[in-house]
């Protein structure tokens, strides 16, 4: 009974996390603030003494999670080596966010809308390892330029309707200049869950999953170790922080040669989750480079196919619903 359990644990986890794994920012209404406790700035100045005298990842880095109210919510900050100007111009293009997006173990491809869809964007998600676009899901995302201004950059991706009873799916960056040529920066991710999420993302984290961590430390053991928190909010911290790196190995990347440029990014993606082993490590190099150049070069395909006007965005996803593959998941 106990394998017959765990066999259905691990089949439909995959399914569920990827309603949320896409997603960042902002909780119900802190987040968002543009003035008070959890603005920017002020986050800044209450950060920028440990940031720059190094963390415990060794980097300009900060991690933290949140389950209040029926969300989850995962946000990382850290400096990125960009003048504000360089990073608003590459971050307000959303096609850029497909680009950076498409680096994560469980996105599987993307489409940007042209024209009128110009602003949608679609990601295909699916398991960690290789799945054709026709096996994956999509989910579609608006996004937003919320405030652009000489002193402080929001963009959002947000969706509605998850799988699985995931909901309110939001991706946000934000961004406001410390220095010459430097940016301090917070990617959030959130979303609503059902409580049929919850119970399947509790029952894999009692089972095949218990090992898994975050980053926050909420305390030691026996022998002064720390204790990384788990669950839910470890989940989240994990996936806040692959996007994190996914938007920094894009910066890293973007003055690379074009023809060499997709592997690169993979490549510093690859070696920047490597400094966080114990959390964000699933399989190894050459297995991942092998699935994402895949998914890379059908990506390209369906992107060509919309740019000529032969494909569209699937007009189902119009009200910020996820669409369902032409195939059955598996």
């Amino acid at each position: 009974m106990r394998s017959r359990t765990r066999q259905i644990v691990k089949r439909l986890f995959p399914l569920c996390f990827l309603g949320l794994v896409v997603f960042s920012y902002p909780i119900s209404t802190p987040a968002t603030e543009t003035d008070g406790p959890h603005s920017l700035p002020v986050v800044y100045e209450k950060w920028k003494g440990s940031l720059t005298r190094g963390t415990p990842f060794g980097v300009p880095l900060h991690v933290e999670s949140m389950d209040r109210d029926g969300r989850i919510v995962g946000t990382v900050y850290g400096l990125f080596d960009e003048d504000m100007g360089d990073l608003a111009k590459i971050l307000c293009d959303p096609v850029s966010w497909g680009e950076i997006a498409i680096v994560h173990l469980n996105v599987k491809g993307f489409a940007a809308g042209t024209g009128r869809g110009k602003g949608e964007i679609i990601l295909y998600v699916g398991r960690k390892y290789y799945q054709p676009l026709a096996r994956a899901r999509r989910l579609f995302f608006r996004h937003q330029v919320e405030t652009l201004g000489k002193d402080i950059l929001q963009i959002s991706l947000t969706g509605g309707q998850g799988m699985w009873g995931g909901r309110n799916h939001r991706i946000r960056l934000e961004a406001l200049p410390v220095g010459p040529g430097r940016s301090f920066a917070r990617v959030t991710c959130d979303c609503e869950l059902s409580v049929f999420v919850r119970m399947m993302i509790s029952g894999y984290f009692q089972t095949i999953g218990r090992k898994k961590t975050g980053f926050t430390v909420v305390g030691v053991d026996k022998e002064g170790c720390p204790i990384h928190v788990r669950g839910l909010r470890g989940f989240l911290e994990r996936n806040a922080m692959r996007y994190y790196l996914a938007v920094r190995a894009y910066l890293d990347t973007r003055n690379v040669p074009e023809e060499e440029r997709f592997e690169k990014r993979l490549n510093r993606w690859f070696l920047l989750t490597e400094g966080h082993h114990d959390q964000l490590y699933e399989y190894d190099k050459a297995y991942y480079l092998a699935c994402k150049k895949k998914e890379w070069e059908n990506s390209l395909e369906l992107q060509r196919s919309i740019d000529q006007g032969k494909k569209a965005l699937p007009s189902g996803c119009r009200q910020g619903w996820s669409c369902g593959s032409e195939s059955s998941e598996r």
